[in-house]
């Protein structure tokens, strides 16, 4: 986002300024669909807004080169 290479809204992400989302995460049980429209909903956040820039940063995420390389999940055996 820094770079301009992914969209991003100033006005909405001010509006989720200030948000302990860890509280809020805990508090629904680590449902972060839940926790984020309560969010919404108690900040007057327009969700139809912010589920559309959503999609918008996601399309422009698949649309970057990025290369995910995973190690072994297991430590190395000792010989």
């Amino acid at each position: 986002m820094l770079q301009g290479k992914l969209p991003y809204d100033k006005e909405l992400a001010q509006q989720f300024a200030g948000v302990d989302w860890n509280k809020i995460n805990q508090e629904y049980k680590r449902n972060y669909a839940q926790a984020a429209d309560a969010v919404m909903t108690a900040k007057g956040i327009d969700k139809k807004k912010a589920e559309t820039e959503l999609h918008h940063v996601y399309n422009a995420l698949k649309q970057l080169p990025i290369i995910v390389k995973r190690g072994s999940l297991r430590s190395p055996k000792a010989n």
